[in-house]
């Protein structure tokens, strides 16, 4: 019975170890994949006595031209500026499409007011034509407030006023 003890005590402690071994393994190796200071680094360009590539001979080709860090800059700003003066001119034409917009807007605001006036004039004018119509048929003779003389009869006088009719200034009604 001892030795079937000591050989399961034996293995968990052989598993034991095992997965403590793994998980230092895994960790480092997440480490050295993943470092987030070799990542800085080598998008920087510096390397701290660390050669990544396990082959030198790649960079002592000679079939292969340099590349010229400084013509590929420029030609990448002058996409750039292409970029940007297409998305200047883009809005700009934006721009003056709003303000011929609000232009032609106003301008028909404008239109409109002074079609309205207009309206409103010939109304106004229609108006006063129908009032001399109406007056002009009340009193067809004239405003003189006299009828026109009869041959048949005598003529009449119109009273014009309130006052030609008060007992004042008639003769004998105050007796």
């Amino acid at each position: 019975m001892a030795g079937k003890g000591t050989f399961v005590n034996n293995v968990f402690e052989n598993l034991e170890d095992l997965g403590k071994a793994t998980v230092k393994n895994t960790a480092r190796a997440l480490k050295d994949t993943f470092n987030p200071l070799d990542l800085i680094g080598q998008a920087a360009g510096f390397e701290e006595g660390k050669n990544t590539d396990k082959n030198p001979e790649k960079f002592k080709n000679k079939n292969s031209t340099p590349l010229d860090l400084k013509k590929l800059q420029e030609k990448y700003q002058d996409k750039d500026k292409a970029k940007l003066d297409a998305y200047r001119n883009k809005l700009f034409q934006l721009v003056k499409s709003g303000d011929e917009k609000l232009l032609d807007k106003e301008k028909q605001e404008k239109n409109k007011k002074i079609q309205q006036e207009a309206y409103q004039k010939e109304e106004e004018k229609k108006k006063k034509q129908q009032q001399i119509q109406s007056q002009s048929q009340e009193t067809p003779h004239g405003k003189d407030g006299k009828e026109r003389k009869n041959i048949f009869g005598k003529s009449k006088k119109k009273a014009n006023t309130q006052l030609e009719r008060s007992v004042e200034y008639k003769q004998n009604a105050g007796k």
